[in-house]
């Protein structure tokens, strides 16, 4: 009697992201938008929209080689065409296996343009894992993506340091301490720093940011030293440490990650099997000791305070007024507001 059972589309439906590319955004977009409201009209569903948010992806572009002297244009594919390149990666010209020159764009991949790249490659030599962890940190989502796997060997180092980082420290013993040291204190806020910023990166679609911090994180690592020299607080906040960017790799590298998760428990077993969850970062431990606070002076950046996250608008007045650059914008000029920004900004308004 009806399509569907419509209890079950209104409670499944409407879908919660919508993930394409600008033609499909277009295409099909138009098309479910169209059918949505005729189902409605029609008493079959009670929403009006069929997609709560849209995200129109960056397509992936390559160079691309041709000729065109016939009037229409010839392609030829990257690996029978010679090209040069300044000292940048740049292209400066191109030919043919016989010399003849060829023009040269970056246009959208496809298979008549012969400018597509077989993933199969890049994962046969550097592998699974720092192929995904390239593409993703390539771009934003949203962004044209110029293909260029050059970038791809600054994911293989990042996960070759990640692995070394797991088993030098994997024998020391984390028993805590009743105080953490400075260079706990330092590793595990950058951890609940990083926890809360790839959380936050994920919940906007955002994937090249969350490589970014982990790589900090795993530079904040390498910069407490060595296990034989390291106290107590410091091994325990390794062991934290490694562990949350181990979880947090997992969505990039999922087959390093189980491995160098099992060496950190100290089993067989990896991250499905321990049944582990992504890491939950501390409010109180995330929290920077100092922020940096922007002083304009009618409405132009003339300098810059650091001040406590809970600094009171008085306390950043006062440190606003203080600051050298700011003095010598101000002095002899009668002041007429101060705007404060909570955390962000003071705003001097002068006259005279």
């Amino acid at each position: 009697d009806v399509p569907f059972d419509t209890t079950i589309a209104n409670r499944w439906a409407p879908v919660d992201q919508y993930i394409g590319g600008d033609d499909h955004a277009v295409m099909h977009l138009i098309y479910a938008r169209f059918w949505t409201k005729v189902m409605r009209d029609l008493g079959l569903v009670n929403f009006d929209e069929p997609f709560k948010r849209l995200l129109t992806q960056g397509m992936v572009v390559g160079e691309t080689f041709f000729d065109d002297e016939t009037g229409k244009r010839v392609y030829h594919k990257p690996d029978t065409v010679t090209v040069e390149r300044d000292g940048k990666g740049k292209i400066t010209g191109a030919k043919t296996s016989d010399g003849n020159a060829l023009k040269y764009a970056i246009e959208r991949m496809s298979k008549s343009k012969g400018n597509g790249v077989d993933p199969d490659e890049m994962v046969e030599i550097y592998g699974a894992d720092a192929s995904r962890l390239f593409v993703m940190f390539a771009a934003p989502i949203e962004n044209e993506l110029v293909w260029n796997e050059a970038g791809i060997e600054g994911a293989v180092r990042f996960l070759q340091r990640v692995w070394r980082q797991v088993n030098k420290w994997q024998a020391a013993v984390a028993v805590g301490s009743a105080e953490d040291s400075a260079s706990a204190k330092k590793l595990r806020q950058k951890t609940h720093q990083t926890i809360k910023r790839v959380s936050d990166s994920f919940e906007e679609l955002q994937f090249n940011t969350p490589v970014a911090a982990l790589m900090e994180l795993s530079n904040a690592i390498g910069d407490v030293g060595e296990p034989e020299t390291a106290d107590d607080a410091t091994k325990t906040a390794v062991a934290e440490a490694l562990k949350a960017l181990v979880l947090m790799l997992t969505p990039f590298s999922p087959h390093i990650a189980e491995e160098l998760y099992s060496v950190l428990v100290g089993n067989e077993n990896g991250i499905v099997a321990n049944d582990a969850r992504f890491p939950d970062y501390s409010e109180d431990l995330a929290k920077a000791d100092e922020i940096q606070i922007a002083v304009q002076v009618n409405g132009k950046l003339r300098g810059l305070v650091l001040a406590s996250p809970d600094a009171t608008n008085s306390e950043l007045e006062t440190l606003a007024f203080a600051d050298e650059k700011v003095v010598e914008h101000t002095e002899g000029k009668e002041v007429v507001k101060v705007i404060v920004v909570p955390g962000r900004l003071v705003n001097i308004v002068v006259k005279g």
